[in-house]
């Protein structure tokens, strides 16, 4: 066993040569987006990102297939290659980064041989005080000196597809169009990562040509004397035009190559990793089997723990499952019985999930730093970083304990009861509980029903508006200070008592903090962007399973089962809740011997209708391209009922149903669901799913509205 290191240049180039190849056994690519995003921070800013490891062997050792790729790959000879045996998740996310797969080849046949969640490429904003775009004056050290989650709002992904965005300049379909890419990625500031592998790469006329237009911006502000060229350039009396001029264009060149060649020394950092001999091949699976069920490294939350520990009594895991464990009164949902919030975890045994660490984490920084030692004016997104998180003492945290579980139980209870989440697994943007465990901490509000009215509004408005779709910190500080003032916080009406007693004008009352009227939530706007944000929640994409975010298929289906509607069964029909699934929903019907509470996703217009010979049900539902995976087709069901209806034809059983669908947001028009002479199978589907999407659009508008009256 040898422990080496490697650049990651000489990686990518071992890669393209198949002398680096990954074994059969290696599960495919699986990381998100987020995860991909945050390994490319730490890499920009030059942290570890942890070693690899490798085994030596020849080409027919294995079946195998290149990085990056889902088909294996055959070879005819037996000469020697390295095997990636850990590692693959990390060198694939930064090939596809920093390497341009497109080029010199037909980028359609590239695409199809990637995974899915590969198929994107990289682009890396620089108009910011990371690389000194103000005044043009890169500082290495400051980068490196930076934490990587400041990063992740400057970079970029743009997913690829064969069919749609293909005129767009980043797509590959123009990337011979140099001139056009090269222009429209200076506009947007945006450099593209791809292009650092190559030499003279296009991302070095780029960042020229940002420079040069940064030069004319800062030029008119000398003009116009909001700045000073002394502060940019050393001149002198003896200075002409042409040699300001001069001085200018190097000024210029001067940041431009010190960001390219800082990009550039992204490729020589090294990789540490260790490499078997190939005495080893033999138990190649077994190491790699070990190696996936080895520890992961120390989180924030384990930082955590060990700091409160000579604190509390007790580990504050414990502490915690047990918090959750005890009766919590949710009066305020007209509930005549005690709630345990533990039904709410999805966690393992005596675990808490990766889900709950995060929100915990970050109720911590909300409620210490914008309630306990301050208030919401002085709540930044930065407190929710790692380091600000961990520089709270561990005292603060156990004194203030049971109050931050406490609005977390609250903010708990709200998603079960109002907004029909079953389970913290099924919170989709983090983020966006935020602002419902701040706002819950204040009893003025958890015990106000109206106001618990206008939180869900809220809500709703801003999920199907896809209003957290991307740069989630920075809108959920915008809406907590939108909801402080539109729920009128005895803390808020204090401040602004303070400022009638100095005479100020109403105008002025909160011009130092945030002003009321610009950031007062307006409902009306936000409705009219409610199911209708293009690539997100508009009927196109709805209709396009490929294309619609996971997060809109939680929607429809939470927003319908925060309904309380009654299951898909003809006879003595249940209502179906999100309390009954997460906290009943081992309770058998005994009759039928299946869970009466237990939910399933349930196809409306049942997939078995759509097969073809040879074809399976199974097949068709991981088939993202069929229109009947499309969420406006999927409903929550008891297993029960889902056992009753199973394939049965949808005209046949809808009608059977009758009015007990209407909760679903499904119409009883009488022969609606009975396909026309003049329709094939996609325009019946089509038209009953178009059907569903305008009463779905129609009943969220009209509970937004009698919500917030």
């Amino acid at each position: 066993m040898e422990y080496k290191s490697i650049s990651l240049k000489n990686i990518i180039e071992k890669i393209e040569k198949n002398e680096y190849i990954l074994p059969n056994f290696q599960r495919g690519f699986v990381w998100d987006l987020d995860k991909q995003k945050k390994l490319i921070a730490s890499f920009l800013v030059k942290i570890p990102i942890g070693s690899t490891l490798l085994l030596e062997g020849k080409r027919n050792d294995f079946s195998a297939r290149p990085l990056c790729e889902i088909n294996e790959i055959k070879f005819n000879d037996d000469f020697p290659c390295v095997y990636i045996l850990d590692g693959q998740q990390r060198l694939s996310t930064l090939k596809n980064c920093f390497f341009n797969l497109y080029a010199n080849n037909n980028w359609k046949l590239v695409l199809e041989k990637l995974f899915d969640k590969l198929r994107v490429r990289w682009f890396l904003k620089v108009d910011n005080e990371f690389f000194g775009y103000d005044k043009l004056k890169f500082n290495r050290g400051k980068l490196e000196s930076t934490e990587p989650q400041k990063l992740l709002d400057y970079i970029i992904p743009k997913k690829i597809s064969s069919k749609k965005d293909t005129d767009k300049w980043w797509h590959p379909e123009n990337d011979k169009n140099y001139k056009e890419f090269r222009n429209k990625a200076a506009a947007e500031n945006q450099i593209p990562l791809f292009e650092v592998f190559k030499e003279e790469g296009l991302h070095k006329k780029i960042l020229q040509q940002i420079a040069n237009k940064r030069v004319l911006d800062i030029k008119q502000d000398i003009e116009n004397k909001k700045a000073n060229i002394e502060d940019f350039l050393d001149v002198d009396e003896m200075d002409t035009p042409q040699d300001i001029e001069i001085k200018w264009n190097i000024y210029a060149a001067d940041w431009a190559n010190s960001v390219s060649n800082y990009l550039s020394s992204l490729l020589d950092s090294k990789i540490p990793y260790v490499e078997l001999p190939s005495k080893e091949i033999g138990r190649a699976a077994a190491i790699f089997e070990e190696i996936n069920k080895g520890g992961l490294a120390l989180s924030t939350y384990d930082l955590l723990v060990a700091k409160t520990a000579k604190h509390m009594n007790g580990v504050l895991t414990d502490y915690i499952l047990k918090s959750f464990e005890k009766d919590f009164d949710i009066k305020q949902f007209n509930s005549d019985f005690m709630w345990k919030p533990s039904c709410m975890l999805s966690g393992k045994a005596n675990e808490l999930s990766k889900k709950f660490q995060d929100i915990f984490l970050n109720a911590i920084a909300i409620l210490i730093y914008g309630k306990i030692k301050g208030t919401i004016k002085s709540l930044k997104k930065e407190d929710l970083y790692q380091k600000e998180i961990l520089e709270i003492d561990g005292q603060t945290i156990v004194d203030n304990l049971d109050e931050i579980l406490k609005a977390i139980k609250r903010a708990y209870a709200f998603l079960q009861f109002k907004l029909g989440i079953v389970s913290e697994k099924n919170i989709r943007y983090v983020y966006m509980i935020l602002p419902i465990i701040y706002l819950l901490s204040f009893d003025e509000i958890w015990n106000d029903s109206k106001k618990l009215d206008l939180l869900e509004a809220w809500y709703w408005s801003s999920f199907f508006s896809g209003e957290f779709r991307e740069s989630q910190d920075d809108k959920f500080i915008k809406s907590l200070q939108m909801l402080y003032v539109l729920l009128e916080i005895d803390e808020y009406k204090e401040l602004l008592k303070d400022k009638e007693e100095n005479e100020i004008s109403k105008q002025e009352k909160l011009k130092d903090w945030f002003n009321e009227e610009e950031k007062k939530y307006d409902f009306n706007k936000m409705l009219n962007r409610v199911l209708e944000s293009e690539d997100y929640s508009d009927l196109n994409t709805l209709l396009n399973p490929n294309e619609c975010p996971k997060a809109m298929e939680d929607a429809v289906l939470q927003y319908c089962l925060s309904k309380e509607p009654k299951d898909f069964r003809i006879e003595n029909p249940l209502t179906l809740t999100a309390y009954y699934a997460a906290c009943k929903s081992d309770e058998t019907n005994q009759n039928e011997k299946c869970k009466k509470y237990k939910l399933e996703i349930h196809h409306i217009i049942p997939l078995g209708n759509n097969k073809k010979i040879g074809e399976s049900t199974k097949e068709l539902r991981k088939s993202k391209n069929h229109m009947l995976n499309s969420p406006l087709n999927l409903a929550y069901i008891s297993e029960c009922a889902n056992r009753e209806i199973s394939d049965l034809n949808v005209e046949i059983y809808l009608e059977q149903l009758g009015d007990k669908i209407t909760d679903n947001c499904l119409t009883t028009e009488r022969n609606f669901y009975k396909k026309r002479d003049d329709e094939d199978e996609n325009d019946f589907y089509k038209r009953l799913l178009e059907k569903r999407y305008e009463k779905i659009k129609e009943t969220i508008k009209y509970e937004i509205r009698e919500l917030t009256k």
